[in-house]
């Protein structure tokens, strides 16, 4: 009743608020997108809940009843625990709080965590109503990264034959099944599309309309990011020093600029290493997969899978680079696929290339232009898969962690063909 209740009103929502339609489209669709993604949610949980009986979401939300309680215990000692005064507090048995991540960083799983008792209190304890509640955030980003997209969407350049056709394409990365199902979901992930959405979008208005309003927006949305998802920050930070670089020299070409910033880095971060072992970049991350690996084999989790193989060395890592990313890009392979469940959430591979063939065969309707977004986004994928294919051993994590790349490369290549050059606005 409660979650049906939040729905309705959430739903009213964006009926009444245009911040929140989707542009050129019914308000009916954006409502009807809401509902799916929350029914996908729902679906979630009840297959974590009944199926497998485990699981990060389960843990998520019976820790988050544990911090509750907690809380009513003695509230200055968990707030003292919440901010790091004493992490050897109230929360010292909380798994997923404590949680050895392998992250250089810091434990994200804790910023996801106190996002949960947030929604918790709002919810009333309801599970479906916090599955309401983590979905709207998840819309409020997906909707960021859609109006970044949608500006020149209709361009006076384009076809008036073309515009329905374009805009049913603009859709496709919404719509990917791993969007909507992990995106839809008590995970981290569902989170991570409100940050990552809302730091595309005021990132591209603070390049594009200079103003303190919109510098300050861009630093908080910045440091929302860097607290849920620290290494997509890093691995957007060369697109956006690229897209500075742009602006200042808008007669270089913006590819140029985008190849010799992601190119140039990278052999700078490995030269880095040889000096700095601490910065080594094939020695941390074949590391990463050993830890993960052997975490994987320890906990006996399904579907193990080799990823690709290297040295922890420059040379040995450049020449597998390639090899890396078509790895996380294809895998699960029909073959591959054990479990039922896993069927829709393999189709992303399926559908961002059918995407990529059907531009590349009707390149000749569209305008065969480059957004420095479109690169950004394009690049920034590259990177992620990049780092999965060296590291994730397990099948299941692989299609859940590279969400944000297919979201990414779907988001680039849908756009390259139509959008105009007129992303930096004087």
């Amino acid at each position: 009743m409660m979650a049906s209740m939040y729905l309705l009103v959430i739903c009213l929502l964006i009926y009444r608020f245009r911040k929140l339609h989707l542009d050129t489209v019914s308000v009916f669709i954006p409502i009807a997108y809401f509902i799916l993604k929350c029914l996908c949610g729902i679906g979630v949980w009840i297959l974590y809940r009944d199926y497998f009986k485990n699981g990060d979401m389960l843990g998520y939300v019976k820790e988050t009843e544990i911090m509750i309680q907690l809380f009513k215990q003695s509230p200055v000692e968990f707030l003292k625990a919440i901010f790091g005064i004493d992490h050897l507090g109230l929360l010292k048995n909380i798994e997923h709080w404590n949680a050895a991540t392998y992250n250089p960083f810091f434990n994200d799983n804790r910023s996801f965590l106190i996002f949960n008792l947030l929604i918790r209190l709002l919810s009333f304890g309801n599970v479906y109503a916090q599955i309401v509640w983590i979905n709207f955030a998840s819309y409020i980003g997906l909707l960021c990264l859609y109006k970044c997209f949608n500006e020149d969407l209709f361009s006076d350049e384009t076809k008036q034959t073309n515009r329905n056709e374009i805009k049913f394409l603009r859709f496709i990365p919404f719509v990917l099944p791993s969007v909507l199902i992990f995106g839809s979901a008590l995970l981290k992930e569902s989170l991570l599309l409100f940050a990552f959405g809302l730091f595309v979008r005021r990132t591209q208005l603070a390049f594009s309309f200079s103003s303190n309003k919109n510098y300050l927006y861009f630093i908080i949305s910045l440091i929302i990011l860097l607290l849920i998802k620290p290494y997509l920050l890093l691995i957007l930070l060369p697109g956006i020093l690229a897209l500075f670089f742009h602006k200042k020299m808008s007669a270089v070409n913006v590819k140029l600029i985008f190849i010799s910033i992601y190119c140039g880095g990278l052999l700078e971060l490995l030269l880095l290493g040889k000096f700095f072992p601490q910065f080594d970049l094939p020695s941390y991350l074949f590391g990463q997969r050993l830890n993960l690996m052997r975490n994987a084999i320890m906990s006996a989790s399904h579907s193990l899978i080799n990823p690709v193989s290297f040295a922890p060395e420059a040379l040995s890592f450049l020449r597998h680079v390639p090899q890396a990313i078509i790895f996380a890009f294809t895998r699960p392979f029909p073959t591959e696929i054990e479990l039922w469940w896993m069927i829709p959430i393999s189709l992303d591979s399926i559908m961002v290339t059918i995407l990529i063939v059907y531009l590349i065969f009707n390149r000749k309707k569209f305008q065969i232009l480059f957004s420095p977004f479109s690169l950004l986004l394009f690049f920034s994928s590259m990177v992620l898969l990049m780092m999965i294919g060296f590291t994730i051993p397990v099948i299941g994590n692989i299609v859940r962690f590279k969400m944000p790349a297919m979201l990414m490369l779907a988001l680039s290549v849908s756009s390259f063909k139509w959008n105009k050059l007129s992303f930096f606005k004087k």
